[in-house]
């Protein structure tokens, strides 16, 4: 093959590969992407059990006891990573001791939350907080303070506008009957 032919197919065959590259480069631009596309209004419900500790000031039980909680998020993005939520936190958890019969424990506030990856997210927020212990053979006494709620989240699995999920929340609440430590952890959904 002379020089000229060799030097024409190379053209010609450069000429190609870069149509076709430019072809699917183009085709991967107008796809949509793979992740979830969080922006906007969102949603996120929690179903958990743990325990809670209540440290009462002057009585004390420091026993952790079972419990069942139920979280609720509302909210929206304000980047891609970043939501906004207003955040209702509730445990229920039944105190065995000589002092108490149950308790109840309430955050509701606003949190931030973080997702560091697509799959992973932080979550920090402070609210309003309220305790409820039912004495031996008395009534329920409320007492209101303030409280924290840190939380992680792991998406097991990420649609368009949906995260399904485990999470660990911790829930410090300081309140007239003392700090009150929660811990939980179980399953949560997101609508994005």
């Amino acid at each position: 093959m002379s020089g000229w032919r060799r030097s024409r197919w190379v053209v010609v065959v450069g000429v190609l590969l870069l149509g076709v590259v430019t072809r699917g480069a183009q085709a991967r631009a107008d796809a949509p992407p793979r992740g979830p596309e969080r922006k906007g209004f969102t949603l996120q419900l929690e179903l958990s059990g743990g325990g809670s500790t209540l440290l009462a000031r002057g009585q004390g039980s420091d026993e952790t006891e079972a419990g069942l909680g139920f979280n609720l998020g509302l909210g929206g993005f304000l980047t891609p990573r970043i939501a906004l939520l207003g955040r209702l936190a509730t445990f229920d958890w039944g105190i065995t001791t000589a002092d108490y019969d149950e308790g109840m424990s309430v955050l509701l506030g606003a949190a931030l939350q973080w997702w560091m990856h697509d799959r992973v997210y932080l979550e920090g927020g402070v609210g309003v907080a309220t305790t409820g212990v039912a004495p031996r053979g008395g009534e329920t006494d409320d007492q209101s303070g303030m409280g924290l709620s840190l939380g992680v989240g792991y998406s097991a699995v990420n649609l368009w506008h949906h995260a399904f999920g485990l999470f660990a929340q911790f829930t410090p609440l300081f309140t007239g009957h003392g700090t009150t430590l929660t811990y939980q952890s179980g399953f949560f959904w997101q609508y994005f």
